[in-house]
């Protein structure tokens, strides 16, 4: 259990240390988002102006951009110029591509200490290691 704690805080570390990366690529902070167990990377906080909108969605109620899945080039605008932004799209897709990391599961770490995710899903759950000790909070009783 101990090592599937400690495997588990070693893992996120690494997660969030590439998470930082990102950011730093892109200039801004990249987002820790969670859905249930699963935590990923949504975005990243960088300038609100509506020059990026080109290339990112409007910033969410924290902030943050996500990327486009392909460029929006403004209506209006000539054919080079539309043409040059979805090269420069292509760029920043490939940098998202090599720098986000992939999405990390917590739910692996309650398999491997025993403990069925979707029980604890319903009722909540938060684990930590000390001087090689687990402790758990759990939000159901555990059954004998």
């Amino acid at each position: 259990m101990v090592a599937a704690v400690i495997a588990w805080e070693t893992k996120r570390k690494e997660w969030d240390a590439q998470r930082a990366k990102l950011g730093q690529v892109f200039g801004g902070a990249a987002s820790p988002m969670r859905s249930g167990n699963r935590s990923y990377v949504g975005g990243v906080k960088i300038s609100d102006s509506r020059e990026l909108d080109v290339y990112w969605c409007r910033p969410d109620q924290y902030d943050y951009r996500a990327l486009r899945s392909s460029a929006k080039p403004a209506k209006g605008k000539p054919k080079e110029a539309r043409a040059a932004q979805v090269v420069e799209h292509e760029r920043l897709s490939a940098l998202w591509k090599e720098h986000c990391p992939a999405s990390i599961d917590m739910d692996e770490a309650w398999e491997a200490i025993g403990l069925n995710p979707g029980a604890l899903w319903m009722c909540g759950d938060v684990f930590f290691e000390l001087d090689g000790v687990v402790y758990l909070n759990l939000g159901l009783r555990l059954e004998a």
